[in-house]
Formats: structure tokens, sequence, C-alpha cells
């Protein structure tokens, strides 16, 4: 099976991961909010933001609710909102990139940059009195 056929699978998984949580769940339980977080995920996967865009502004709004403005996941979807908000918004397609790019001497891993992907060490602490 392709690339596309996984993408497409995946929104199939995410929606019936989202309508079982809906269904078990209250509303604003963060396991909802994960599902359309990975919903939205996956549709941006195929480049059909519309579909993204509406996912991950109610991801966005239940993590808000339930996780606050600053959270890590909360922030992750918003970023991931900002990109859909902005293929929708642009004049030209913006596509999802077919493959996710690797850094040589990985498997697996996105691109990242070097500072990213090698941390500066921590920093050494000075014992005793000023």
């Amino acid at each position: 099976q392709g690339s596309l056929g996984l993408r497409v699978e995946a929104v199939e998984s995410f929606s019936h991961s989202l309508q079982l949580h809906s269904e078990a769940l209250d509303e604003t339980d963060e396991r909802v909010a994960e599902s359309l977080y990975m919903l939205g995920g996956a549709h941006s996967a195929l480049a059909d933001w519309p579909a993204a865009a509406a996912a991950l502004q109610r991801a966005v709004a239940i993590r808000v609710e339930v996780l606050g403005a600053s959270d890590p996941r909360t922030c992750d979807a918003e970023a991931a909102l900002r990109v859909a908000a902005t293929a929708l918004s642009s004049d030209r397609p913006f596509e999802a990139s077919p493959e996710p790019r690797e850094t040589p001497g990985t498997v697996g891993s996105p691109e990242l940059p070097r500072d990213l992907r090698n941390p500066p060490p921590e920093p050494l602490h000075v014992q005793g009195g000023a």
C-alpha cells in the first residue's frame, strides 16, 4: 500500500477513534482533544486543509479549556492549526510533502535544525557561597 493509501487509512482510523471517544467521554475530555489533534494531522498529511483546520480548531478549544493555553499539548495543536490556516489562506497550492525528510544517519526522524538535534550541554553549577 502506498503512502497516500496509508494517509487515507490514518484519517479513517482517527475518525473512528474520535467517534468512540466522543460517545464514551465528555466532549471536553483531553482524549477527545487528542483524537481531534491526530485527525487534524492526518487531514494535513493529505493537504485537506479545511478538514484539518476544523478538527484542530476543536482540539485547541478543548485543550485551552482543560489544560490551559500554556500547556505544550495546547501549543502543539495551535501550531498545527496555524499551518492549516496558512495553507487555507494561501494563494498558491500548499501541499503536504510526500514523505518526511530524514536526517542522514537516522531512520524515521524528521530533519531538525542542528541546534535541536544536539541540544547544548547542561550548564555547570558552581557549589558554594558567593
